[in-house]
Order: C-alpha cells, then sequence, then structure tokens
C-alpha cells in the first residue's frame, strides 16, 4: 500500500507548470508527490503500466516535497496528450486485472481518471531546480537504468539545455531530457538502438547512440558513485555549412508570431552574429502541414510574440514559412544586424519531422538556421 510519505498520488494525473526566468515556461507530467525520498517513491512507481515510461524525480516544490514527473515539455498539448495516454493505460489496467490487487484498491479509491490540475512547482529565482535532485539525495533504485546527461563547450563550460530521445528510422521525437537529472530510462526493445541528440542552439548537434546493456561503448561514458552512468556532451561552435535547429523557437498555431519562449534563442542568435561579424546565415523556415489554411499575420505593431490585434489571410503552407522567415529576419534587423548577412527560404510542410496528426506535431513549426559564410 502508499503510505504516508505520498501526499498526492497522481493516478489522477497532474499537469504542473513550472516558472522559469522570463520568458519560457515549461509543463511536465507529473504522477507523485512525496514528502521524501523513501520506499514509497519506488513503490508507487509500480503504477506505471508495463514500465514503459522513462521518469524523472528532481523537481522540488517550495514545500520541499518531491515530484515524480515523466514528462518535461514546453508545450501543454503535448502534456495533455501524453496525460490522456497514460489515464486510459492505467484504467486499462485495473479494468482488466492487470495490476495488483492492492494497487487496484488504491486506484479506486483515488480515482483514476481525472481532469488536469495546473500548479506551480517553482518560481522564478527560486533555488529549487529540476535539475538538482532533491537535497542531493542518492538516487532511488531504478526501474530501467539511471543515467544523466551533461554538456560542456570546447572550453569546458558548462552549457544549459537538453538532450533528445529520438528514433531516427521513423523519424520520431520520443522525449526531452533535462541535464544534470537523473533520468531512469526504461530498456528498449531488443533492435531499438538508443539515439540522444543533444542540439544548443549556436553549436553543431551531437549524436550519440547509448548501449543500454553495455553503456562503456558510448565515448566518454563513465558512472558516477551513485551508479548512474553520465552521458558527456561536449560542444562546438557553428561554421560554414553547419546547420543548427532553433529549439525553444515555436509558433501560435497558424500564425507569423513566435510563442514568448522564442526569444531566448533569437537573443542568443543576435549575440552570435554580433560576435562572429562575418557569418551570414540563411534562416530556414517549416510549418506543420502541406495544405494552405488561414494564417495570423503580425499585428500592426509588428509585435514578433502576439497574436492579439492580428488580422487572417488565407496563404499557402509554403507562404506561411516565408513570413515567419521575414519575421525573423526583421528581428534581427531592429537589433542591429544588416540584412545583408541574412537570407531566408520557406520550405512549407515538405520536410515536416512527425506527422502532422501526431500529439507531437508542433516541432514541425520549426527554424533552422544554417551558416552560409564564417
Amino acid at each position: 500500500m502508499i503510505r504516508r510519505g505520498l501526499i498526492t498520488a497522481c493516478v489522477a494525473v497532474v499537469f504542473s507548470a513550472l516558472s522559469t526566468p522570463v520568458f519560457s515556461q515549461n509543463y511536465y507530467l507529473v504522477i507523485g508527490a512525496f514528502s521524501t525520498e523513501s520506499d514509497d517513491v519506488r513503490e508507487f512507481t509500480s503504477y506505471l503500466p508495463n514500465n514503459q515510461f522513462d521518469t524523472a524525480y528532481t523537481i522540488q516544490s517550495n514545500n520541499n516535497s518531491l515530484h515524480l514527473y515523466i514528462m518535461k515539455t514546453s508545450d501543454k498539448e503535448v502534456a495533455i496528450a501524453k496525460g490522456e495516454k497514460l489515464q486510459q493505460a492505467i484504467s486499462d489496467a485495473s479494468a482488466n486485472n492487470t495490476l495488483p490487487s492492492n494497487q487496484r484498491i488504491d486506484l479506486e479509491n483515488k480515482t483514476s481518471v481525472a481532469e488536469p490540475v495546473y500548479e506551480t512547482l517553482a518560481s522564478a529565482g527560486s533555488k529549487s531546480s529540476d535539475n538538482v535532485p532533491a537535497g542531493g539525495a542518492v538516487p532511488l533504485k531504478p526501474k530501467g537504468k539511471y543515467f544523466k546527461f551533461t554538456i560542456a563547450s570546447e572550453d569546458g563550460s558548462a552549457l544549459p539545455g537538453e538532450v533528445h530521445h529520438v528514433n531516427l528510422a521513423e523519424q520520431k521525437h520520443l522525449a526531452s531530457f533535462a541535464t544534470d537529472a537523473y533520468i531512469d530510462m526504461m530498456k528498449p526493445g531488443p533492435s531499438e538502438p538508443i539515439m540522444v541528440v543533444c542540439g544548443v542552439f549556436g553549436y553543431k548537434e551531437v549524436d550519440k547512440y547509448i548501449d543500454f546493456n553495455n553503456p562503456t561503448h558510448t565515448e566518454g561514458a563513465y558512472q558516477d558513485e551513485h551508479g548512474a552512468w553520465i552521458i558527456p556532451y561536449k560542444l562546438t561552435r557553428l561554421q560554414k555549412g553547419d546547420v543548427s535547429v532553433m529549439y525553444n523557437v515555436g509558433y501560435y498555431k497558424d500564425a507569423v508570431a513566435m510563442t514568448p519562449s522564442s526569444k531566448k534563442d533569437l537573443d542568443e542568435l543576435v549575440t552570435m552574429m554580433n560576435e562572429n561579424p562575418d557569418y551570414v546565415v540563411k534562416v530556414h523556415a517549416h510549418c506543420n502541414g502541406k495544405s494552405g489554411r488561414e494564417a495570423l499575420m503580425l499585428n500592426s505593431d509588428n509585435n514578433f510574440f502576439e497574436t492579439n490585434g492580428a488580422l487572417q489571410a488565407r496563404v499557402t503552407a509554403k507562404e506561411l514559412t516565408n513570413l515567419r522567415a521575414q519575421a525573423l529576419k526583421s528581428y534581427l534587423m531592429l537589433r542591429g544586424i544588416s540584412g545583408d548577412r541574412i537570407k531566408t527560404f520557406g520550405w512549407g510542410g515538405s520536410e515536416m519531422l512527425v506527422n502532422e496528426n501526431d500529439p507531437n506535431a508542433r516541432i514541425n513549426d520549426r527554424i533552422e538556421i544554417e551558416i552560409l559564410k564564417d
């Protein structure tokens, strides 16, 4: 049974928004909250059907409780879709008697399906962090195997960012993992290598295959004092011919305006262009879907991060991406970057990463920067 270390048994799934400084907001699919790290947390993970979810437990709220989560995303709709899938899986497992009887009883008592609850776990400027295990404690016993990913520049300085678990064969994005957090990764199928991509804007993207059974086969991998496998990434600055995805740049649905969290990468691009005065770049814009649509233009104030007051116009997918690329160019020019150094190209929906109806389809709305001259 779940004992009193458990504050919230989120078989009734809770979506929690973690406020981070200034412009960005992430959504965490939280499945449990605990007052302490103990056997209760290990026991609670048995609620996850078929051991199919990677987990992390490094969010600490203002009341010092420990939050166990299985997903982090800046896209609220993706979190909701994943939560609904988890809710259905738990309901099916309970109905089909595939969970132990004591867990079925708990599910009945605690309600297996619930409306999402939004809760702020840590405010901007809080010392609590999703990247630091609560109290620096030893990781719990994993259901799969613990990994921790680190990112550094050429001079060894730590870089903020995330790594991305992808299926290259099926062109699918599976999960994003914060750096410096213990990630409990599940063992993949026998013919499924783990590909983890590290993309920090302004640096060359690095791909690493991870052999789950023997992580020593991964370059630079080692175990820390807790037995977790550390997977280090060392990144180098972009050079001529390189392409970097602006992972933090996102768009309002069918709009030219970007979401506020996009400013992080845009300002990094401004800095990169100023630090490298010989750079000439091409902005590649992509969108979700190949069909025409009613799209929101930039509003009369040319606000790059707001749709209020924006007029609608019928456009093709290619026209939408051309407008997005031109808007990004305008943003750079307003910050002192010469227009001669910025080329643009709109791809429409011809280079989508996932199917347009996929829960993660918003990753198709993306910007890539190619270095034409360095």
